[in-house]
């Protein structure tokens, strides 16, 4: 992909910038945004997949569905490892919208098999095809969303 290309979105609280929306071109279209890893934060993500999911055409109930899972994957990553970030990022791959929400500089090992007891975990995988990726100081969540109209 090419570089990121910085969209001038940003959600300003208090003195200090919280979010930040990029978008990269290449083989399509990608939406990222960085947050703090707190939950007061996470209607600023709650918001950009609200977006995001109507433009690709997303029916109504899928964009709540996605809304509802964003916030769910945030709160599971934050209870796991206490991350200081997450990133957000949403791009088309063929008919689907995938949502990914990733955590960084938190826990050093992450839980390797999906936290499938998780009260969250149990409701992202019910909405939409869901898969875990640990990693080196973080993990993410990816769900995967049909889309209606792709551009």
């Amino acid at each position: 992909m090419e570089r990121a290309v910085y969209l001038g979105i940003e959600a300003v609280m208090g003195s200090k910038t919280e979010a930040r929306v990029y978008a990269e071109r290449g083989g399509g279209m990608m939406v990222s945004l960085v947050i703090p890893a707190e939950p007061s934060r996470f209607m600023i993500a709650r918001s950009v997949v609200t977006a995001i999911a109507a433009q690709v055409g997303l029916p109504i109930d899928a964009i709540e569905d996605a809304r509802l899972a964003v916030t769910e994957c945030s709160n599971l990553l934050c209870a796991l490892g206490r991350p200081d970030h997450l990133r957000v990022r949403m791009w088309l791959e063929g008919s689907e919208l995938v949502l990914e929400v990733a955590a960084w500089a938190g826990a050093d090992e992450w839980v390797v098999d999906p936290p499938t007891h998780a009260l969250s975990w149990v409701i992202v995988s019910g909405l939409a095809e869901t898969s875990w990726a640990p990693g080196t100081g973080g993990a993410a969540i990816t769900t995967r969303w049909p889309a209606l109209m792709v551009n």
